[in-house]
């Protein structure tokens, strides 16, 4: 059998969707089971990206100045990232060589 070029680059399109729609559920799966872990209450450490957790506000109380009536606010939990610091540093690092050019 000869295999020439009609016959390889549909074969060579459809192993790339496979791969992408792999990817994409690998990346679906992922980001899933991140927010699930947020959700519970767990810190994400991200390897060279930062840490991502859960932070709780302070609830705390305002008066309309008009009916005087109080109202509470606050008490909401919060996402917080912290950036590692060597991409804070190579991002800046990045900067700085872009506002030298």
């Amino acid at each position: 059998m000869r295999v020439d070029g009609q016959f390889v680059q549909p074969l060579a399109d459809v192993t790339r969707m496979l791969d992408r729609e792999l990817c994409d559920v690998l990346v679906q799966s992922l980001l899933r089971r991140m927010r699930d872990a947020l959700l519970q209450g767990h810190s994400l450490d991200v390897p060279n990206i930062g840490q991502i957790s859960i932070r709780q506000t302070r609830p705390y109380a305002l008066v309309n100045p008009v009916s005087g009536q109080a109202q509470a606010l606050g008490g909401e939990r919060t996402l917080l990232f912290r950036p590692d610091r060597q991409l804070v540093r190579d991002l800046n690092a990045i900067r700085e060589n872009d506002d030298v050019a």
